[in-house]
């Protein structure tokens, strides 16, 4: 297995268990959690968040329970075991909030031997490494930054090189980059055709020793013979070493705001997307606590680079506290600033997770 980045404080295994938790292929299971024909697991997380709101020309807080709160399970296995050639992971969650159930990754994977592999299904698009904290169980914050990579349909190939030092995962996927660009704030209009092409791309990750990681990311992707496109290009490095763990991403993206096929192109517009966050495990194994962990996080998001005005900077600082395996409590503070808004927006989070 990849030494890549370990996921989450919460899922870190037991001193005895193997192995990494997620790497590149986004697996978050540790080996034991799929070496049976069936395995299951899953994991509840029950919210709190107060949020500072304007309303009147005066500022107040907003408290809310369970916006947030999810309940998940996943089942996985390699349905020939003990052969490990095809394996197969499905997870499904009810989101709190909405009040509606939600698809996870449901996907099949056919690995003849570690150099090369094959992935078909629902999947995370290989861009980054945020994804590899994207569920409940594996994200040390509350919170996630800026994310751009997307769950989707689509293929894949897939492998590591070189004992492992050299790792690649490219894929095609529906409306990946495009979407991307539709979620960032002030350009919602931007890639608005009927019809769109798979997205394509991937990222190629270096491991130079046990614990650290640096990669790069591309995609790409059309609309309506060209009249819409967005491009990814992004870069990433962690480091996962004993009690430290450390990851930042850099990413631009840049798109074609979509125009009726009567009217010109509009011209491109540039995004980009930086985050940082470092977490150290104060106390591990001991008597009382499974860990405690303090983490600190900063993204900033400028959804155009020709606008001078619409920058968004994070700021967060969270605390995890263990007291066992399989229970986690966790706070996070958010200091929100808006180049728009004279004053910043804080939000404050807190959360019991449960996972089995």
């Amino acid at each position: 297995m990849l030494t890549a980045i370990a996921l989450g404080t919460i899922l870190s295994p037991p001193p005895s268990a193997a192995g990494q938790f997620g790497d590149f292929r986004h697996d978050y299971l540790r080996p034991d959690q799929r070496d049976g024909r069936l395995e299951y697991h899953g994991s509840l997380a029950l919210d709190y968040q107060a949020a500072e709101e304007e309303k009147a020309d005066s500022r107040e807080w907003k408290h809310r329970f369970g916006d947030r709160s999810r309940a998940t399970l996943w089942v996985a296995g390699a349905p020939f075991a003990p052969s490990k050639a095809l394996v197969y992971f499905a997870e499904g969650s009810f989101d709190g909030g909405e009040e509606k159930l939600d698809a996870g990754q449901i996907r099949g994977d056919f690995v003849p031997g570690s150099s090369l592999g094959f992935r078909a299904g629902r999947f995370w698009f290989p861009s980054g490494i945020e994804m590899r904290s994207a569920p409940d169980r594996a994200n040390r914050f509350l919170s996630r930054p800026p994310a751009w990579s997307r769950l989707g349909n689509g293929a894949a190939v897939l492998g590591d090189l070189f004992d492992e030092r050299f790792q690649y995962f490219f894929a095609f996927q529906d409306d990946f980059a495009g979407a991307i660009a539709d979620s960032l704030d002030g350009i919602v209009d931007s890639l608005r055709g009927e019809a769109s092409e798979p997205a394509f791309g991937g990222r190629v990750g270096f491991s130079p020793r046990a614990g650290l990681e640096v990669g790069g990311s591309i995609a790409w992707e059309e609309r309506d013979g060209g009249r819409g496109s967005a491009r990814i290009l992004g870069a990433d490095f962690s480091i996962d070493d004993g009690p430290l763990h450390v990851q930042a991403e850099a990413t631009r993206l840049v798109r074609d705001r979509f125009s009726p096929l009567d009217e010109p192109l509009a011209p491109d517009v540039t995004a980009t997307i930086f985050y940082g966050r470092i977490a150290y495990r104060i106390i591990e194994d001991t008597a009382r606590f499974d860990h405690v962990e303090a983490m600190f996080g900063a993204s900033v998001t400028d959804p155009d680079a020709d606008q001078s005005d619409d920058r968004t900077t994070t700021f967060s600082g969270a605390l995890a506290v263990a007291p066992w395996y399989g229970v986690s409590v966790r706070v996070e503070y958010q200091a929100v600033r808006e180049q728009t808004n004279e004053v910043g927006n804080d939000r404050l989070l807190a959360g019991l997770l449960l996972f089995w």
